[in-house]
């Protein structure tokens, strides 16, 4: 998963991987179709008044394509680097993309011995560049983090992401919503089953204390395809 000197998710240039399922919710603004987020009455009152065709005369239908709504979306990724610190991710559906941006790594986690007690790893810091406007995809910051490879152990790992600068949108194609102030935490797995198939897990990590009582938390995985000869970029679509 990790290669000298930048992290490599193995998809090569034409790979793409893809969401086996779309989330089990409902298609209609009603509190059995929130999907079990933890909402606080303003925001199940915010679901409660989603209205599509408003959403369309008003040219919001990417809503749903923001973030933290498409990896939730039934898509395709493609998943490649546009400069050495800069990992890009496209999705066809919506035909969005999202931008991880690196810096520094954080000073990873240690155990001092002489001490007895053990160091935490620093914060990813979350240095937004000033005048960053906010944005359905928002602002990406990204760090790799390796465990073990010491001894006879191997190496594994997995990619942090932390998404701010967000405009409001959905959760799901039925108007579950998540604020402007939304903080979107992700951490990237490879995952190699026996039959060979290779997978990308996925977990999501929402905060957003204007509309949730506490964090939401989600996992996902993606199955890497051989090709990209499924891949279909699609339009967005308010429902």
């Amino acid at each position: 998963m990790l290669t000298a000197p930048r992290g490599d998710f193995g998809t090569g240039a034409n790979g793409a991987v893809r969401d086996p399922g779309g989330a089990p919710v409902g298609v209609g603004p009603n509190p059995s179709d929130q999907g079990n987020i933890p909402y606080k009455v303003e925001g199940a009152q915010a679901a409660m008044k989603w209205d599509p065709a408003k959403d369309e005369a008003e040219g919001n239908v990417c809503k749903a394509y923001g973030a933290i709504g498409i990896m939730r979306q039934p898509t395709h990724l493609h998943i490649t680097w546009q400069a050495d610190n800069t990992l890009k991710v496209e999705a066809d559906s919506g035909t969005q993309t999202r931008l991880f941006h690196f810096g520094p790594p954080p000073r990873p986690g240690q155990m001092n011995y002489v001490a007895g007690r053990y160091v935490p790893a620093e914060d990813l810091k979350i240095d937004v560049p000033a005048g960053t406007p906010s944005s359905l995809q928002g602002y990406s910051v990204a760090a790799w983090t390796a465990m073990g490879g010491r001894g006879n152990f191997e190496r594994s790992g997995y990619l942090k992401v932390v998404t701010t600068q967000l405009t409001p949108g959905y959760y799901w194609k039925n108007g579950v919503p998540y604020t402007g102030n939304a903080v979107l935490t992700e951490h990237f797995r490879l995952m190699q089953l026996p039959d060979g198939s290779e997978w990308l897990l996925l977990s999501q990590l929402v905060e957003d204390p204007e509309y949730l009582n506490q964090s939401y938390l989600v996992n996902y995985q993606f199955k890497k395809l051989p090709d990209g000869s499924k891949w279909n970029p699609t339009p967005c679509s308010a429902r």
